[in-house]
């Protein structure tokens, strides 16, 4: 189904008829029609098509701009996401090592070997007396 709604740009209406929420189609032609006006209040045209043509070309230019922008951001939230993936799999490493490491000196101890496995043991340097 398709909504239609009358907007005026530059001083010209146009009807409008598109799936988008008529509020929303508004939105964007009082968008354009703002940057029609400003364009044309920095400088003389000699045709409404002139305005037209250098209005266009801004907004490409924000497009372009703004697309590079969300792409960086994108390649930022994909390293961000595959740093986490590998500190992830760094902690599940230590936790199972921990979990080993303990095992064997439960083990130890239950045999009775009286050592703990060295593995497990942490020693500090002692300071000088």
């Amino acid at each position: 189904m398709s909504n239609k709604v009358t907007v005026t740009l530059d001083g010209r209406r146009y009807r409008l008829a598109a799936e988008e929420d008529p509020a929303y189609m508004e939105e964007v032609a009082a968008f354009v029609d703002q940057q029609l006006k400003d364009v044309r209040q920095g400088n003389q045209f000699r045709s409404g098509v002139d305005c037209a043509t250098v209005t266009a070309l801004n907004l490409a230019d924000t497009l372009f701009k703004e697309r590079a922008t969300a792409e960086d951001l994108r390649l930022q939230l994909k390293q961000a996401l595959d740093d986490t993936r590998k500190a992830e799999q760094k902690l599940r490493e230590y936790k199972r090592n921990q979990r080993n490491q303990n095992n064997a000196t439960r083990r130890n101890q239950k045999n009775g070997s009286g050592k703990a496995d060295n593995t497990s043991q942490m020693s500090l340097p002692l300071e000088d007396e």
